[in-house]
């Protein structure tokens, strides 16, 4: 292999697609991976008072990631009243798919009660 150009490394795709069973609700979805600064900008979004406001942050990264079906803020946040297992699920996907920190991301940057 031989050294990248800088527009070889922005033209690669390196974030993929997957589409998980969800048994608890009867069929699949299709997520994507989200990039460094994606996180970044969820990250900035969710601050309320110089804090991390867990449920902002997990609202905002399930509307972000979710292709098919696409959804909203409002209906990623009705995810909250949902599955633990089921949401787990997806948020441990997401993270696999962006290569960002692992389950130890998941559990210390977003909450998601059942």
């Amino acid at each position: 292999m031989g050294i990248l150009s800088v527009e070889d490394i922005i033209a690669a795709d390196d974030l993929g697609e997957a589409e998980i069973e969800m048994p608890e609700w009867g069929g699949s979805i299709k997520i994507r991976g989200l990039g460094y600064g994606e996180f970044v900008t969820l990250r900035e979004s969710a601050q309320v008072g110089g804090q991390q406001d867990e449920r902002i942050f997990g609202r905002l990264l399930l509307a972000a990631a979710f292709v098919d079906p696409v959804l909203d803020e409002d209906q990623a946040d009705a995810l909250f009243n949902k599955s633990s297992a089921a949401v787990d699920r997806i948020t441990t996907e997401i993270v696999r798919l962006s290569a960002i920190g692992g389950n130890a991301f998941v559990e210390s940057e977003a909450t998601f009660p059942g």
